[in-house]
């Protein structure tokens, strides 16, 4: 039932406005109108009821004596021509006379309509001047002819009011739509026809004598100021969709339209990438105001370069994006927009000499489409930034390589998750005892189809991934594993050292793993962890802060390949370091080479006047072992030790030593793998 009525009154008033103008005019009439009525109707039955009661009260004053009298001498023929008169009265029906005893004598008329008024009056006489009860008389009026009159009043007044309120409404509606409705079309007409074009339009109003103050006039006014707004806007959006607001160059959705015009065109053309080195530190230093600034003059400098063959972009952040014509080579395109680099940014009276990193790629010798082009030059610009040269332009090989390096990244996010990776472990030997003091946790990669690969090449893809704190974990939890299973061969503990990425000194889950992780080995070894110094440049405050913690729960920090990097002596003198590494490169040649001797020998008088302990890692040699012995090298690791094994040749090899001393030098079991 609900939903009948709901589709009625959805289709009453789902229409234009002058039906529904109407049939609220008519719903608010009829309202009204039954309202009126009924309070017509109660006044009128009042009224009714109160002749009917005076009425009943004239019988009881005209013929109750009359009455009384006839049925004190019982005449009853008298008493029935008396009730006779009494019931063509108008509205009453029913008249009976009872005895004292309550019997009745006489009646006339029906007894049938239940709905009645009903009055008794006492019938008396007086005798020797005494009353006497002879009973009593009973009256009913009936209410139906009450009722008749009424329902014919109400149907009167509901046809003239209906008739009234229809003609008043057609009366107002055609005043409605002369007035206003035909001018709302009209308005709404040119609307429609000049929205469908899209160009800017004036809403157009004859203008009398009579019509000029109205409200129509004012807001046709308000329509036509706001479209002109709106139009203003408009353009500003189309500004802002198709430029950038800090340099105002176009973005990359005009470089998209530029590509798609030139590729149609079927023209040659050059698209580059240009990418700011190092504009992070300007950000981290100078604040990003600062970097905001940087690129806006950034911008300046390559507006001048803009013409109809040379057209510019920003792609975001500080990378843009150049199109130029085919004809000139890749060298003379990248020395143009290098030169507009070659003079400082001057920033708050601070000069600032920037680079960019150029990737060019070249329609349609090597791409084909808008999406290829952006891939190739991308692919380009990255391998400028590796080769740490000015531009490069895109070779397929270089695809190739990023194809390999993408499905590295997915190869080896799954063989984490399937434990394919193993550790192996090499030696470090005390340069004054010869003993076994240490071992590196070096993690190994048998890909199930390309065989070995090495760190250097899945570490930067788990990296990417974001997964290289699951991995360090597994290789701290796995190394600690397998030293449980060392420690019953060994006659003293050993250090025990793993490599973590800088990736995992940003992120505070790496804490929480690694205590997690330490409390399931409460016995554990001595715990070094070992990273590069470029790695803690990059963020070295908060390095610092998550070094310290870790320190506070047992963990010795390394600097690996020290030597190689460019960190700062202030920054080392304040990280919670206890070891230096030095770098393989120095120790394998410093039999020959002066320079590195002299490199060696000055880190070891550093590290000992920072109370720091040092390796030299790669020593393959007896007379490598013996300089660093002398230059008071405090720990020696090698190939003239040991190769990295496996932790099953690790054990094997202190059980075969079994009763010997298990910490000497001599290790040629391993040195032979």
């Amino acid at each position: 039932m609900s939903g009948v009525l709901r589709r009625i009154w959805q289709s009453l008033f789902r229409g234009d406005v002058s039906r529904v103008f109407v049939i609220l005019i008519l719903l608010f009439s009829t309202a009204i109108t039954l309202l009126l009525t009924g309070l017509q109707l109660w006044r009128d039955y009042r009224y009714e009821l109160n002749v009917l009661d005076q009425r009943l009260e004239q019988v009881r004053i005209s013929n109750l004596e009359s009455i009384s009298q006839s049925v004190w001498t019982y005449n009853l023929s008298s008493l029935e021509i008396q009730l006779q008169g009494l019931v063509r009265q108008q509205d009453i029906s029913f008249i009976s006379v009872e005895d004292g005893d309550g019997e009745t004598l006489l009646s006339v008329g029906e007894d049938l309509d239940e709905d009645a008024l009903q009055q008794s009056y006492a019938l008396t006489y007086i005798h020797r001047d005494s009353p006497r009860l002879l009973g009593q008389l009973h009256v009913k009026a009936s209410l139906q002819g009450i009722y008749g009159r009424l329902l014919d009043t109400f149907v009167v007044i509901l046809i003239t009011q209906a008739v009234k309120t229809f003609l008043v409404s057609m009366f107002i509606i055609y005043l409605f739509d002369r007035m206003l409705m035909r001018h709302l079309r009209h308005l709404v007409d040119q609307l429609g026809k000049h929205y469908s074009r899209a160009k800017p339009f004036n809403i157009e109003r004859s203008v009398t004598e009579f019509n000029k103050g109205d409200e129509l006039n004012t807001l046709v006014g308000s329509l036509n100021l706001l479209q002109s707004t709106i139009e203003s806007e408009h353009q500003k959006l189309e500004k802002l969709a198709s430029f950038d607001s800090l340099t105002g160059l176009p973005n990359r959705i005009q470089l998209k339209e530029v590509l798609d015009t030139r590729i149609q065109a079927g023209k040659s053309f050059w698209l580059g990438i240009l990418d700011v080195n190092d504009f992070k530190n300007i950000n981290d230093t100078l604040g990003h105001q600062s970097g905001d600034q940087v690129l806006y003059d950034i911008g300046l400098r390559l507006k001048c370069l803009q013409t109809p063959h040379c057209f510019f972009a920003r792609l975001g952040g500080d990378e843009f994006a150049c199109v130029l014509d085919g004809d000139a080579p890749a060298r003379t395109i990248a020395d143009t927009i290098l030169q507009k680099f070659e003079a400082p940014f001057l920033l708050h009276a601070v000069q600032l000499q920037l680079s960019v990193s150029i990737g060019l790629v070249s329609f349609p010798d090597q791409a084909s489409d808008a999406q290829q082009l952006m891939k190739f030059a991308d692919i380009a610009m990255y391998h400028c930034k590796k080769s740490r040269s000015a531009f490069a332009r895109f070779d397929p090989q270089l695809d190739e390589h990023s194809l390999n390096n993408l499905t590295l990244m997915t190869d080896a996010k799954q063989a984490l998750e399937n434990k394919q990776f193993c550790l192996h472990y090499q030696t470090q030997i005390d340069s004054d005892t010869g003993a076994v003091s240490g071992l590196e946790a070096l993690i190994r990669w048998q890909h199930p189809t390309q065989g070995f690969i090495s760190p250097d090449d899945f570490i930067p893809s788990l990296e990417l991934s974001g997964d290289i704190n699951a991995l360090s974990c597994w290789v701290l939890e796995q190394a600690l594993t397998d030293y449980e299973q060392l420690k019953p061969h060994l006659s003293k503990p050993l250090a025990l050292s793993i490599n973590i990425s800088a990736l995992n000194l940003l992120e505070e889950r790496f804490l929480t793993s690694v205590e997690a992780i330490m409390l399931r080995f409460p016995a554990r070894p001595t715990l070094v962890m070992e990273i590069t110094e470029n790695a803690l440049m990059s963020d070295p405050e908060y390095a610092c802060t998550m070094m310290q913690a870790l320190v506070k729960r047992g963990v010795e920090f390394s600097i690996d390949d020290y030597g190689t990097g460019y960190s700062s002596l202030s920054y080392l003198s304040r990280l919670p370091v206890s070891e230096l590494k030095i770098d393989r490169s120095f120790i394998f040649d410093m039999e020959t080479d002066l320079r590195h001797f002299t490199i060696v020998q000055s880190t070891v008088q550093l590290a000992k006047s920072l109370d720091l302990r040092t390796v030299g890692e790669g020593c393959e040699t007896a007379i490598s072992s013996s300089i660093l012995k002398d230059l008071n090298c405090d720990k020696q690791q090698g190939y003239f030790f040991s190769r990295p094994v496996s932790m099953e040749e690790l054990i094997s090899h202190f059980q075969s030593m079994d009763g010997s001393d298990d910490t000497s030098l001599s290790l040629e079991l391993m040195s032979d793998k």
